[in-house]
């Protein structure tokens, strides 16, 4: 799988994962809609099967909890930094 990490063993995370992922984290309406709608939240992006697959996953309680430690321990500009440029 090119460009993409396998975890829990059936998770890819790809650099398109890790943007829906920091997207959710600074964004407090994407991320409850993420968790209520995954299809209506990720509607209009291309995803291959095993990314939409992990992003439908995605634990949204640990999501909730990894945002709020975010927004006291960094600014939303550093935050999109670091995942925008990661891959």
């Amino acid at each position: 799988m090119d460009k993409a990490k396998m975890v829990g063993g059936n998770m890819a995370i790809t650099p398109a994962v890790v943007e829906v992922i920091g997207q959710a984290l600074m964004d407090p309406e994407f991320r409850k809609n993420l968790a209520s709608d995954p299809d209506g939240a990720l509607k209009g992006r291309t995803f291959t099967a095993e990314e939409r697959e992990t992003l439908k996953n995605i634990d949204s309680e640990a999501l909730e909890k990894q945002a709020g430690k975010l927004s006291q321990a960094a600014p939303a500009w550093a935050i999109y930094i670091v995942i925008r440029f990661t891959f």
